[in-house]
Order: structure tokens, then sequence, then C-alpha cells
């Protein structure tokens, strides 16, 4: 018979509950059509928890991350994706009303306005 460390055995049990966890990858361009920008965005849940959301311009990156196994960094990351969608929001919303788009094609306006379920 063979026996194994009860260590051993919570790490392989931790191992499968930790594989067994959905994953979300999504990679976008932010201006597909352009030859100049090359700004897009990397949202990522890994098998491990890990919650990441990476916005890239330029040379510059900016990072969210959090671990979705902890309750306090589920609530932080739930209420940091909920501001971030409605700040983007509120500022698009400004920008169509205040300017005036010069050219004469209409740009489609996609309004969602994001909630927390998490006070």
């Amino acid at each position: 018979m063979v026996r194994y460390c009860p260590f051993f055995l919570k790490k392989i049990q931790m191992l499968k509950i930790q594989m067994s966890k959905p994953t979300y990858n999504s990679k976008r361009f932010l201006l597909p059509e352009s030859h100049r920008s090359m700004s897009c965005y990397h949202a990522k849940v890994m098998d491990d928890g890990i919650m990441k959301l990476t916005i890239h311009d330029c040379k510059r990156s900016v990072q969210l991350k959090n671990d979705l196994n902890n309750p306090d960094e589920l609530k932080e990351a739930i209420e940091k994706l909920n501001n971030f969608a409605n700040g983007i929001l509120d500022l698009l919303q400004f920008i169509e009303q205040e300017y005036e788009l010069k050219s004469q094609k209409p740009v489609e306006s996609h309004r969602l306005k994001v909630i927390s379920y998490y006070h």
C-alpha cells in the first residue's frame, strides 16, 4: 500500500482545485485599424485565480492585479473594475456632449452603465 505524506496530499488537493478554476483571456487593440497606434488591453484570469488587467499605450503600461481566491481582494477587484468602467463611460459621455466631431462619419456610441453588486 502506498502512503503519502499529509503535506503532499494537501498540496495535490489544492493543485486540483486550482487547476479546475475557469480562466479568462481577452486581448484587443484599442484602435485596430490604425497604423500609428499600438494601444491595447489584456484582461486575464489565470487558473490560479490571479486577475490582471493591463492597458498599454505607447511606452507606458498600467496593470490592475488581484487574487480572486482572497474574498477581500475579490471585492476590491470588482470595485476597481466597476469604478474604472464607470469612469471611462463618464469620460466618453463628456467628450460626446462637449466636443464636436469634425468628420462626416457618425460615431456609434456603445453605452453601458456598470453597477456594483458589492457595496
